[in-house]
């Protein structure tokens, strides 16, 4: 499967990030970045800085050494004791699907690179880019992450390293209340607390007892070694979710913002197709934090937020557009609403609907499709033959399955239910070949007794509609989800757009009712 492929249209969206490099810290040192074998080595005027490693034996991919700017040598440490899993500076995450993406054993889960490229591989600064895979052997990947590392030697006493990450679900993610998660880093324990080394946050509070749990945009730890004092800070971006996260620090050497300890209901869900943009500074420094001017530097990364980058080849992050419109399109192949009438069919306009916009996308021409066949065929399969009730979408699905489908001139729409009305040779001839089409039916909620959606359910009929296909909603009168529009004003923030069979015109419906009121959902596409 290609998964770079997995979500085409418009995405949660497909995010990228801006990430600028405020001119009056332009570096005049030269930077050279080359791939070898299974890591990115990074030099500034010719002395290694850092390695980016990516081995796919590795549980997930780390930067390291992290060499200090006087030294020379490592601030961060590949392994040591207590808890060895901590490599160096890194992203992951535990109990995410009930997977473990932190901790050794790749059984558990392992966060495998797709091969970095080069953006940019010398002069000022350096650029590259990684895909990563959150997967568990043998199964589907869960998680696509895309990562974009900008580095830079601003002064002969600081390093940069930009790191953005955005995780991109590849199915619905459960992530539950962890310490163990997102961007972190241990340093060498020569420079840990324990050994007399300095932990301090943006407010001037010190050591674990006074930063662990306290929200903060940065923390610097640093200390002296051979007796040269250097710190590595880790920088929040201002526009990151949860900004200013709270902090999971300890002594021994490991500090990160980690909100995922503090999630409300301790837990955090994700919709397929939904995306997570994170964005850190790293600032690996001489001296300690007052006198490397972190307070300052993180300053000057705020500013980055408004200012645009002539180098990025992404446009700017962005989350679920604000409102989505399918209407244009239903009209351009002349799929406009029909009227069911008295007669009791909204479910099959509604699966009839789905159907035709995913054949005429991908052919991009009109397909009408037959209600009275669907309805037809849903009633072979629960095997009515003489009442006109409502049908469900399960059964309907189920009938197009066996029966397929004909053209709406095969067997017409007709005022009453007739059950001596039947399909002709033609028209079920012409059904088995849209049977035989690529189709894919995705339930977002299958049929229940109890009506009712969760906040990931409803969020995941918006990034479906912003990928660009309609939904189908079951309620105690079955619509297509068309578009939304988000208003605060509105019930549940917003209201949805509704092609409906009942007045055979477009509607509306609050997202409020939509979450309450609404039972199964669905939503087809055409495969390639």
């Amino acid at each position: 499967m290609n998964y770079w492929s997995r979500f085409p249209g418009v995405l949660l969206t497909i995010i990228a990030s801006i990430i600028v490099i405020p001119a009056e810290l332009h570096a005049s040192a030269q930077m050279a970045a080359k791939i070898e074998k299974d890591k990115v080595t990074v030099t500034v005027d010719g002395k290694l800085f850092t390695c980016y490693k990516f081995a796919t034996s590795q549980k997930y991919p780390y930067f390291w050494p992290v060499n200090g700017p006087a030294s020379g040598k490592s601030i961060t440490t590949e392994t040591s004791q207590p808890y060895p899993h901590h490599h160096s500076l890194f992203f992951g995450c535990d109990r995410v699907n009930g997977g473990n993406y932190w901790q050794e054993a790749n059984e558990r889960g392992q966060i495998v690179s797709q091969g970095p490229k080069l953006i940019k591989a010398s002069g000022d600064h350096v650029i590259f880019t990684d895909k990563c895979l959150w997967r568990q052997p043998g199964k589907e990947p869960i998680i696509l992450d895309r990562r974009r590392i900008v580095i830079t030697a601003p002064t002969e006493a600081v390093r940069f390293i930009d790191f953005e990450i955005t995780l991109e679900a590849l199915t619905e993610i459960l992530i539950l209340k962890s310490n163990h998660a997102l961007f972190s880093a241990r340093v060498v324990p020569e420079l840990s607390v324990k050994s007399g080394g300095t932990l301090v946050n943006a407010e001037g509070k010190t050591g674990e007892k006074q930063t662990w749990g306290v929200p903060s945009p940065w923390c610097d730890y640093s200390g002296m070694r051979d007796g040269i004092t250097e710190g590595i800070a880790i920088l929040q971006h201002p526009k990151n979710r949860w900004f200013p996260a709270k902090w999971f620090t300890r002594d021994y050497g490991f500090f990160s913002p980690t909100p995922m300890n503090w999630l409300e209901k301790g837990r955090l869900e994700m919709a397929e197709g939904e995306m997570l943009t994170l964005r850190y500074r790293v600032v690996i420094h001489t001296n300690n934090a007052k006198e490397a001017g972190i307070k300052g530097l993180f300053a000057q990364y705020k500013k980055t937020e408004k200012v645009s980058n002539p180098l990025s080849l992404s446009p700017k992050i962005q989350g679920l557009p604000e409102s989505v419109d399918l209407r244009p399109e239903f009209e351009k192949w002349g799929l406009k609403p029909r009227k069911q009438g008295n007669r009791q069919t909204c479910s099959v306009f509604t699966t009839t609907s789905a159907l035709e916009f995913a054949i005429s996308k991908k052919f991009n021409k009109s397909v009408l499709l037959s209600v009275e066949y669907l309805n037809w065929a849903s009633n072979k399969v629960i095997n009515n033959r003489t009442a006109d009730h409502g049908q469900f979408f399960h059964n309907l699905l189920k009938g197009f399955e066996i029966h397929g489908i004909c053209y709406e001139s095969d067997m017409p729409y007709v005022d009453r239910f007739n059950p001596q009305y039947l399909p002709s040779e033609k028209a079920i001839e012409n059904a088995k070949k849209i049977q035989a089409s690529n189709i894919k039916i995705h339930w977002i909620n299958p049929w229940k007794r109890q009506a009712g959606l969760t906040d990931v359910q409803v969020r995941r009929i918006k990034t479906i509609l912003a990928k660009g296909w309609p939904v189908a909603a079951g309620s105690t009168h079955s619509r297509l989800l068309v578009g939304y529009r988000n208003d605060e004003k509105q019930p549940g923030g917003g209201i949805f757009i509704t092609k409906d069979s009942a007045p055979g015109t477009y509607n509306e419906v609050t997202y409020e009712f939509v979450k309450n009121k609404v039972g199964d959902v669905f939503w087809i596409e055409f495969l390639p």
